[in-house]
């Protein structure tokens, strides 16, 4: 059955019932759907399900309590990294909102890497064309069977955000509670994911490989400081109030990736009296 967990909610919708229009398997310039899954997602339904068809989107931002299940997602190409377009996206900038208690299951997001890929390290989040993308405050996030696969940046990302201030002198995280079960991050452009500002996130099984590799016509291996720099997770700090911590990993496969399986740095300096 689709979406098992609905029997437990009162609102349950398909996005075709707000006008979302499924694509073919091979369509990479199809029905926009954005606007569609949108408005479904903003609707008092608390599953939203996609009826295990695929659909082309640009970003659709998922609000607190909502179960997002059954579709694939194919991001719709766009201008690098003017436009950071990845399907699932939870936050904004500048935007402190807490977002919490929402899970994606059986979600499928190909990043159409091809007319997706960044040029260069260093852009505003690498190019921004993530296949999940958590931005500012949020807790409690459950991704279940989930894949990002051939997009332009990360498959998964979570980030502080720009203009979401951390509490001064505090080692606050701004994302807590996240986990990702049984989830792949293939084929991607840089990180099979990333994150930072960041505590209790579990992933537990799933397959993150062959990320920052050439793909078809697009060429992988990003590097920065000539150094090739995608790895299966990246957890980055930026200084104090930037915190990482109570990370697991169990059972998921890292290989294969152009830089490392899991890079943990901070680059905070040893002379700060808080290090």
């Amino acid at each position: 059955p689709i979406c098992p967990v609905e029997r437990l909610f009162s609102g349950f919708a398909d996005v075709r019932m707000f006008g979302a229009k499924p694509i073919g398997d091979t369509d990479t310039d199809g029905f926009d759907s954005t606007a569609a899954i949108q408005l479904a997602l903003g609707s008092k339904n608390s599953v939203i399900s996609g009826g295990g068809l695929r659909y082309a989107v640009k970003a659709c931002r998922v609000p607190s309590f909502k179960i997002v299940c059954d579709m694939d997602l194919l991001t719709l190409p766009g201008a690098v990294p003017a436009e950071f377009w990845s399907p699932m996206t939870i936050g904004a900038h500048g935007d402190q909102t807490l977002t919490e208690a929402v899970t994606f299951e059986n979600i499928r997001v190909n990043g159409n890497r091809v007319l997706n890929g960044a040029n260069a390290v260093g852009q505003s989040e690498d190019g921004g064309r993530h296949g999940f993308r958590v931005i500012g405050n949020a807790r409690k996030l459950r991704f279940i069977n989930c894949d990002a696969e051939y997009c332009g940046s990360y498959g998964f990302f979570f980030y502080r955000g720009l203009n979401t201030a951390p509490i001064p002198f505090q080692d606050i995280p701004t994302i807590s509670d996240v986990k990702l079960i049984n989830c792949n991050s293939r084929w991607n452009k840089s990180h099979g994911g990333a994150a930072d500002s960041i505590k209790d996130f579990v992933i537990y099984g799933g397959e993150y490989t062959y990320n920052g590799l050439d793909y078809q016509t697009d060429p992988g291996a990003l590097t920065l400081g000539g150094s090739a720099y995608s790895n299966a997770w990246d957890f980055e700090g930026y200084g104090i109030g930037s915190y990482i911590g109570n990370v697991t990993v169990r059972n998921a496969d890292l290989r294969f990736n152009a830089a490392s399986s899991i890079l943990i740095q901070d680059p905070v300096s040893v002379s700060e009296p808080r290090f």
